[in-house]
């Protein structure tokens, strides 16, 4: 969805600037579109996941103290949560937004329901935004455009998905989360969030979506969005379990500033994707 107010062109500069917030941190990616080139990609993991409100007056702190966010030609906001859920395009209807989420979210009465489509999967992600994020943003930028991080998750791998027999799961592995995403012949199969504490949790879940989706680990094909290092356990884990296992690595249609390696960018994968 687009909120939208009008700015004036006098205001406007070249850079491009995409935020993802999440409770448990914030990454931002600046992209000077005159050169082509991705300036900044930063990252702020905290300790434990925070309040929105805590997560607003962290991101106030981050624009106030820098100077590049201050004029903007275009201002991408990206809301990960796990208040969220895919419908598909032929159950949709748009007066009945928060029956989709009611059975497992909390719904507060001043929640906004919004939805984001995705023609390419058939699906609409019915889900809640973080509105004091959008409310600040708009304030201070004007019109902007949000998305949830999920679709633009699928959206991606939608894209890049190959047409074989074998499905592939997906694993965006992040410091207190990671999204577990099944594709077989460019359709989505499934789709989840966990939070895991441990290697032991993570191959968990991994495992018991496969043996729940009937998915033979001698064949599925399973990817690591993000780099990782082959010592980390996690990979070793996967690696002792699944026969097919690989590292994405992302293709990029942007230049990189010289202080930013291929690592840098892979891991804001989704944030450059948004651009």
């Amino acid at each position: 969805m687009t909120q939208k107010r009008k700015i004036s062109t006098c205001d406007l500069s070249n850079k491009e600037l995409s935020i993802q917030v999440h409770l448990s941190g914030l990454s931002f990616c600046v992209l000077d579109r005159i050169d082509n080139k991705i300036e900044i990609v930063a990252q702020e993991n905290f300790k434990e996941p925070i309040t929105p409100d805590g997560l607003e007056n962290i991101l106030k702190e981050t624009f106030e103290n820098n100077d590049t966010f201050r004029l903007l030609r275009k201002l991408h906001l990206i809301h990960s949560n796990e208040l969220s859920a895919f419908v598909p395009d032929a159950l949709f209807n748009k007066e009945h937004l928060s029956d989709y989420l009611k059975f497992n979210i909390k719904i507060l009465e001043n929640d906004l329901v919004v939805y984001d489509q995705i023609p390419q999967a058939g699906l609409v992600n019915v889900y809640i935004p973080y509105m004091n994020i959008v409310n600040y943003l708009l304030d201070a930028y004007g019109s902007f455009e949000y998305k949830h991080a999920a679709t633009l998750l699928i959206e991606h791998l939608i894209s890049k998905a190959v047409n074989h027999d074998q499905p592939v799961m997906y694993i965006d592995l992040n410091n207190t989360h990671f999204e577990l995403v099944v594709i077989k012949k460019r359709k989505l199969i499934y789709y989840n969030s966990f939070f895991y504490e441990t290697t032991e949790d993570f191959i968990y879940y991994v495992l018991f979506a496969a043996e729940q989706l009937g998915m033979d680990t001698n064949s599925f094909y399973f990817e690591f969005l993000k780099d990782i290092d082959k010592e980390d356990m996690k990979y070793q884990y996967a690696y002792n379990y699944i026969k097919n296992i690989a590292i994405s690595k992302h293709k990029f249609y942007f230049e990189s500033s010289n202080e930013l390696n291929y690592d840098d960018l892979n891991k804001m994968h989704l944030l450059i994707h948004s651009l």
